[in-house]
């Protein structure tokens, strides 16, 4: 039996928490989400299992599991390692499989963030000592989760709605503040009897408390024209038993002012008067549309301290701007923030993780979403959409669960969710709650999104989403109705903003996207782009959110961010796919790329290029080091400074040195280039992308528009990779042009890129310029082959007809290429330079030309 000496010192921290005589080790903490709270020894970050002993005594977890299946109970046993009385062992969830006892140690499974099973297993491989029901709860980065004796806060209303309620309006000061005390101390049944809200008009303050009495009122001849100012007492009920009010919350729809007591301690007020009176007015006023819509909410926690057991009085000095006023209200709703202090046992999440010391303080957790409605089948406008919740009990059983809804960007409405087997419900308490979006709610392509909250009988709650970090998560699951006029052979990407012109801009905003089925929420959107910031039809980056991944294909990891790209300067609308298709086909680590069609809140807008952005997914994806150091350049060619013309894309935390020690590098000459490029060059890699780039003839790679990668802490080496590829196949540059040239390019620029520093060495020395010559010419006979090749076997001649059959199929009409250029029209030859006139696709000109037309002039 080995003390596991490594984890003494590094890892395991032992700690003396609670003792108890004969109790078995306990999961006491997890994470399944460490982000950057604690590194393993070889620096990854992996999840993490603290198991605490509890007995008065050491104890020896030979022969013990943890398993992250319920039908896998002995999946990875312990080693012999001791935990002292009171102690605690900190074990990774890696997946790395490690079980020498005098290292650390790390189980052969992870633990999924989404929630999964977890538990602690006796050495009879039977027993399970901890876990945590069928299923831990969705969990977040860097926070963690496990059992103690939480100080939960919960939110208890203590008056709310309408409630039995007294007022009386003075005509002198003789009650003085008597009437602020307790039922014990002041009688009030001479008071007339009422219920909340209390007012009197006959409009919009009426119909926010849903009162007759409110229009009718005795109070009204009672106060109008008589005094501004009514004293009113709302009796409320504490049970302190277990609880204790950590704070109070007011709010009070009021016209015009208030001042609140509880049981005599003033505890809030509003356009209070400097020396208030019993025949006081308010210092300012509301309109009855602000009164109704938006309640004053004051901090009362001066109060908490005289909340009792049992009946307690809030009182409130009404306050009118004048005595002739037409209207008051009074309407208020008090809410405790109650901290349990049973010291029950329950499942909850720490406000700091202490992996190896007794836990810190924390929240219980709420009921346990087990399943819910995220992904539907997509609803038909008119017909009502099934939405369920599975869920289970974790502190006590669930009280409640509701659904808010919207479409599009409309305010949200309510529905409680039923397990009572009526309505939407087909069996009653099977845990399995359901509500019913109405379809006449929604019209066909448009955006129905939902959010759960769940509450339990002690008043812990659950959101789903849980929306923790509005710049990094969804708010919202949902869908999309179908919308049968959408005819197309491309792949759909429904885009749906709030204010489209802001995602034009470099500032952007948020939206929500709909593709293969998934709706992506709370997603940013801003404009792509250089040159092409100018083009009407533009071209954007889309980031989405840490908790929503975009799943772009069945065959590849989710990624971070993708980039809509415009195809609006390339009449034939193929150029930046076959591009990126030639690069990858002749082995180049290059981007995917394909042509999708943008619907945008519900409208045709767009014919587009899917591009994929650049990261550590993107390197993984392709078949490179996910660690690598990945440079995007946009104005430097490898000379000067690193820090200039460059964008670091991964690898944040570091400086720019690496690249750095690379131009300096290429700035020598002679034999000391010549070593240096053969010793921090991968010049294959090099040459090959250099000779992809001849024969699709790229000619827009020089001072930007290309990366540089590092195969940082394996190779070592530095190599090009390609980006932006539209001015290619023909397309050049020319000042006088600018983009808009109908010119087709056949002529020079073999050597295209020269102006890059590194390709300019590879270029100038004889052996590599001869493999980027004989590259070209094995991709020239796959790609470009003589004009007596057989159709069927032509590589362009295939992909443009198959590429126009996606894009611009006979049998639709019109077509998406066709609905492209009505929207956005097109451009003509700049022959004089400067900006190129844009012109309705209607214009009787030779430039203006389908997508059809400019395919056959790339034949």
């Amino acid at each position: 039996m080995k003390q596991n000496t490594f984890l003494i010192t590094t890892v395991l921290t032992l700690a003396v928490g609670s003792v108890f005589l004969n109790a078995a080790p306990v999961i006491s903490e997890f994470m399944a989400a460490n982000d950057t709270t604690l590194a393993d020894e070889d620096g990854d970050f992996s999840d993490w299992i603290e198991i605490h002993n509890p007995d008065g005594r050491k104890v020896d977890l030979d022969g013990y599991f943890l398993t992250d299946k319920a039908t896998n109970l002995d999946k990875w046993r312990i080693p012999a390692v001791t935990i002292p009385a009171g102690g605690y062992l900190v074990i990774f969830a890696s997946d790395k499989d490690r079980s020498n006892p005098e290292a650390a140690l790390h189980t052969n499974f992870k633990l999924p963030s989404k929630g999964g099973y977890l538990a602690l297993v006796a050495p009879d491989a039977v027993t399970v000592l901890t876990d945590f029901g069928s299923t831990y709860p969705l969990q977040f980065e860097d926070q963690s989760y496990g059992r103690d004796s939480f100080g939960s806060v919960t939110q208890q209303q203590l008056i709310s709605g309408a409630l039995p309620a007294k007022y009386f309006v003075p005509s002198d000061d003789s009650l003085g503040n008597t009437w602020q005390d307790l039922p014990d101390s002041f009688n009030d049944s001479a008071w007339t009897s009422t219920t909340t809200g209390i007012g009197f008009d006959s409009g919009v303050l009426l119909d926010l408390v849903g009162d007759t009495d409110l229009g009718n009122s005795t109070l009204k001849p009672a106060m109008q024209a008589v005094n501004a100012s009514c004293y009113i007492r709302i009796p409320f009920t504490y049970d302190p038993n277990n609880n204790q009010i950590q704070s109070l919350s007011l709010s009070v729809n009021c016209d015009d002012g208030f001042v609140a007591y509880i049981n005599g301690v003033e505890s809030g007020s509003y356009n209070k008067p400097g020396n208030l009176s019993w025949n006081s007015n308010a210092t300012g006023s509301r309109s009855d549309s602000v009164a109704a819509a938006d309640p004053i909410v004051v901090d009362a926690t001066a109060g908490a301290t005289q909340v009792v057991e049992g009946v307690n009085i809030l009182a409130i000095h009404g306050l009118n701007r004048s005595t002739n006023s037409s209207d008051f209200l009074i309407y208020p709703e008090l809410t405790a923030a109650v901290v349990d202090t049973s010291g029950a046992q329950r499942e909850g999440f720490f406000n700091s993780p202490t992996p190896g010391v007794p836990n810190s303080s924390g929240q219980a957790a709420g009921p346990l979403f087990v399943n819910f409605t995220d992904k539907p089948e997509r609803p038909i406008a008119g017909q009502d959409l099934m939405v369920m919740a599975k869920m289970e009990a974790v502190s006590s059983p669930v009280a409640s669960v509701t659904m808010f809804y919207r479409v599009m960007f409309g305010a949200e409405k309510t529905l409680l969710m039923n397990d009572e087997g009526t309505g939407s419900d087909a069996l009653a308490n099977d845990g399995i709650f359901t509500a019913a979006i109405p379809g006449a709610d929604f019209d066909s392509g448009e955006m129905i999104r939902w959010r759960f909250e769940a509450s339990d009988e002690l008043g812990l709650e659950t959101k789903i989403p849980a929306f923790k970090d509005p710049a990094d998560s969804h708010q919202y699951v949902g869908t999309v109705a179908v919308d049968p006029s959408i005819k197309t052979k491309l792949s759909v990407v429904e885009w749906f903003v709030q204010n489209p012109a802001r995602a034009t801009g470099t500032s952007g905003t948020r939206g929500a996207i709909f593709y293969l089925g998934e709706l992506y929420d709370n997603v940013f959107f801003n404009r792509h782009g250089q040159s092409t910031g100018g083009f009407p039809k533009k071209s954007y980056n889309i980031d989405f959110n840490k908790t929503q991944r975009f799943r772009w294909s069945e065959d590849a990891p989710r990624t971070k961010d993708i980039d809509l790209i415009t195809n609006w300067a390339d009449k034939s609308k193929v150029r930046h796919v076959l591009g990126y298709e030639i690069m990858r086909n002749a082995g180049v680590h290059a981007h995917f790329a394909y042509t999708v069609r943008v619907q945008q809140n519900a409208e045709f807008f767009s014919t587009a290029d899917f591009v994929e952005d650049a990261d550590d997914i993107y390197l993984k994806r392709a078949g490179l080091n996910e660690d690598g150091a990945l440079y995007k350049v946009y104005n430097n060619t490898l000379t000067g400074s690193a820090n200039s013309g460059f964008e670091k894309k991964n690898r944040r935390d570091e400086n720019n040195s690496d690249l750095q020690d690379l131009i300096n590098g290429l700035a020598q000459s002679g034999t000391s280039l010549d070593n240096f490029t053969f010793d921090n060059v991968n010049i294959p890699m090099c040459v090959n992308m250099m000779a992809a780039a001849a024969v699709i003839r790229n000619i827009d790679m020089h001072r930007k528009n290309w990366y540089i990668y590092r195969d940082t802490g394996k190779s070592d080496e530095w190599a090009l990779l390609p980006w932006d590829l539209d001015l290619s196949q023909g397309r050049y540059w020319r000042s006088q042009f600018n983009y808009f040239s109908n010119l087709m390019e056949t002529n020079g620029y073999i050597e295209t890129g020269g102006a890059v520093r590194l390709v300019a060495q590879l270029y100038s020395r004889r052996s590599t310029r001869a493999m980027f010559y004989r590259r070209i010419r094995s991709l020239h006979d796959l790609y470009l082959q003589p004009s007596d090749t057989p159709m069927e076997e032509r590589y362009y001649e295939r992909r443009l007809n198959e590429l126009s059959a996606l894009i611009d199929p006979e049998d639709i009409v019109p077509s998406d290429a066709q609905r492209d250029f009505e929207k956005w029209g097109s451009w003509l030859h700049n022959a004089d330079g400067g900006s190129a006139p844009v012109v309705p696709y209607t214009t009787n000109h030779p430039d203006v030309e389908t997508m059809a037309e400019g395919v056959q002039r790339l034949r």
